[in-house]
């Protein structure tokens, strides 16, 4: 893909650390808001940008968990403000608190809208907010998996409605120069976007569905040329293949998606209003950029590709690869197949996705999971697939103890393949990537997850990997399976199935 020019802000991670509060030990306030059910603690902290200190308060809930809700952090400018929590964030608490109980949860990028015309903090106008994951701040008591809640007003509120929030989020990390959006929220500030720059969009042409677990990155290096990567939470599996069985029309656009940005990447797409330049944001470079869309068409005789346009994907497809692409939905199976004439490639994976804040190091962090069998065999082998998910984070949990020493290696990942039997026989492989750990660590690190009780399976073995990264370090692409058994694979001279026929070869009961 060619772009005519590329705007790009690139942010060095230093510099958007943030400091730690003037005041020794920071103010820290308790409201009960709901008896015994719902508190909000605000803390008094200051925090740094990279170009100036702002004193702020942090609103933290307790007790939405409880009702499965992630916890909301909102971050405030302390100028103007009280030492009491506002009653408008305790209405707004109480608002999400009202949704958890009544089943109705906000996650990443979801919205929510106040009332049209409604004051917030003695301010008229159009407001509303949106989620990401929330960041460590120092001085402030974070909960693990909490959403930080960021205000949106005037026509940015509008984009809300429309479930633009990745737009909104990008164009402020943009706009402040803070990847991949500032945390706080400055109710003073300007609307980023009005009525007449969105209407000079093609996003403004139609309504678009969310494809809630889909994300979409694209290379931006030599190594990976033109190549595009689908990659599908099996969580969100059934929506997707929902939308893609829908009856196509004379419109040679199939599908109109927002998806979420995909978390294992740190460079990503910014719409730069009244401009056709495509703008990015990033922490870090690396050899992928994702976005918040996805815009699938397909018809006879369309020259095949895949770009980027504004903040988000656009991919064309003749009917012959649609279908390819729509057998690899609805069987969770991973594929590719050429895309265009410039050696370009779509591909397809299939994950589960787990919490991964790119700025907090840690030992081990998985930033996906592969499965080697389709979905329905994992439901047919599995009474329980939720097990699976607990199992897989029994083992996260192991890992990181298993590779606390390290960090001083230069491996920058992890692939743990994971291989259970009937009778809850369990094996693990471990392979360093894109670097080297010493041979001890690795089997240390294998005896610690047999070691972890595992998932009940019948009638056949199932197999996935987990795919970690170590300290923060960014892996340009996992292998699909360890070497051992790519090498079994090849050395049988047989065509075997992963994990039935590979197992019969390579594990004796």
């Amino acid at each position: 893909m060619i772009i005519k020019k590329i705007l790009a802000f690139f942010l060095l991670v230093a510099a958007l650390s943030i400091a730690a509060s003037q005041e020794k030990v920071p103010r820290v306030v308790q409201l009960e808001v709901i008896s015994g059910d719902l508190f909000i603690r605000s803390y008094s902290h200051e925090i740094y940008t990279g170009e100036k200190s702002i004193a702020c308060f942090s609103y933290v809930s307790d007790g939405l968990e409880r009702h499965g809700q992630s916890e909301i952090i909102l971050t405030l400018p302390r100028k103007g403000l009280g030492g009491d929590v506002p009653l408008d964030v305790i209405e707004i608490f109480k608002s999400i608190h009202a949704g958890a109980e009544s089943g109705k949860l906000v996650n990443d990028y979801d919205v929510f809208i106040m009332k049209s015309g409604k004051s917030f903090l003695g301010r008229r106008g159009d407001w509303g907010f949106f989620f990401i994951p929330a960041e460590v701040l120092e001085g402030v008591d974070v909960p693990f998996k909490a959403l930080a809640a960021i205000l949106a007003k005037g026509y940015e509120v509008d984009l809300l409605k429309r479930g633009l929030s990745y737009r909104v989020a990008s164009m402020l990390g943009a706009e402040y120069g803070y990847y991949p959006c500032p945390f706080w929220s400055e109710p003073e500030r300007k609307s980023l976007v009005s009525s007449k720059d969105f209407k000079k969009s093609f996003m403004a042409e139609a309504d678009w569905s969310f494809a809630r677990g889909l994300s979409v990155r694209m290379s931006i290096n030599s190594e990976q040329k033109n190549e595009m990567v689908l990659t599908v939470d099996l969580s969100g599996l059934p929506q997707l293949n929902a939308l893609l069985a829908q009856p196509t029309t004379t419109d040679s656009i199939l599908l109109r998606l927002l998806t979420i940005p995909d978390p294992s990447v740190t460079t990503r797409l910014a719409w730069l209003r009244g401009s056709d330049e495509i703008g990015i944001i990033t922490a870090f470079p690396g050899p992928w950029v994702t976005g918040g869309f996805l815009m699938l068409v397909s018809k006879e005789g369309i020259e095949e590709k895949g770009y980027a346009a504004e903040d988000g994907f656009v991919v064309c497809l003749n009917p012959t690869s649609l279908e390819k692409l729509k057998s690899s939905m609805e069987g969770a199976i991973p594929t590719a197949f050429p895309l265009g004439r410039q050696g370009g490639k779509l591909r397809t994976e299939f994950m589960r996705r787990f919490f991964f804040d790119e700025l907090v190091e840690q030992a081990y962090t998985i930033v996906g999971v592969h499965d080697y069998q389709s979905y329905s065999v994992l439901r047919a082998r599995v009474e329980d697939v939720g097990s699976v998910e607990d199992y897989i984070k029994a083992l996260n949990g192991a890992a990181l103890a298993a590779l606390k020493d390290s960090k001083q290696y230069d491996a920058h990942g992890v692939l743990i393949a994971v291989g259970v039997k009937p009778g809850k026989k369990v094996r693990i492989w471990c392979e360093a990537i894109e670097g080297s750990l010493p041979e001890g660590i690795l089997q240390n690190l294998e005896s610690s997850l047999e070691n972890i009780p595992t998932v009940e399976v019948k009638d056949g073995p199932i197999a996935f990997a987990l795919c970690g990264i170590l300290w923060n370090r960014e892996v340009k692409e996992f292998p699909d399976m360890p070497p051992v058994w790519r090498k079994a694979l090849a050395e049988s001279g047989k065509n075997l199935t992963v994990p039935d026929g590979l197992f019969e070869l390579i594990w004796a009961d």
